[in-house]
């Protein structure tokens, strides 16, 4: 009895519980991370398309073109030329009036069985415009 006041540690059964916690979070870590990785490389794509000289001018079919180029180099793959333009819809902003760009689709990753992640993207930024004010 005395022994057992002095004693510390983990138990076997403690030990394989912690794993099994630890391997569920790294499990779930590496099914997010694909997801993650592509919502910001096109995040960082719909800005730079933003930030386009002239961008309020320049056709749809163009603004898709400089956007599959950009994942092309950042390396999405979801996407090829036809529905990067199907997906990229140009529009005026309500408030504004100014051009907007919008970028909005689903991204679904197998999770475990049945079960799927899922992330709506939708991404709306201002084209540039060639006025100097």
């Amino acid at each position: 009895m005395h022994l057992k006041r002095h004693q510390q540690g983990l138990t076997l059964t403690g030990l394989i519980m912690g794993c099994i916690l630890i391997g569920g979070v790294a499990l779930t870590g590496m099914k997010l991370w694909p997801i993650y990785n592509e919502k910001y490389t096109v995040d960082l794509a719909m800005e730079k398309l933003g930030t386009l000289p002239n961008a309020d001018q320049t056709s749809r079919t163009e603004l898709a073109k400089v956007l599959k180029k950009q994942f092309d180099v950042q390396g999405v793959n979801r996407f090829n030329d036809a529905t990067t333009r199907k997906t990229l819809k140009v529009e005026r902003d309500k408030a504004t009036k100014s051009k907007i760009a919008r970028f909005a689709y689903e991204i679904r990753s197998p999770f475990f069985g049945d079960l799927d992640l899922v992330l709506k993207y939708d991404k709306v930024v201002p084209l540039s415009s060639s006025k100097t004010d």
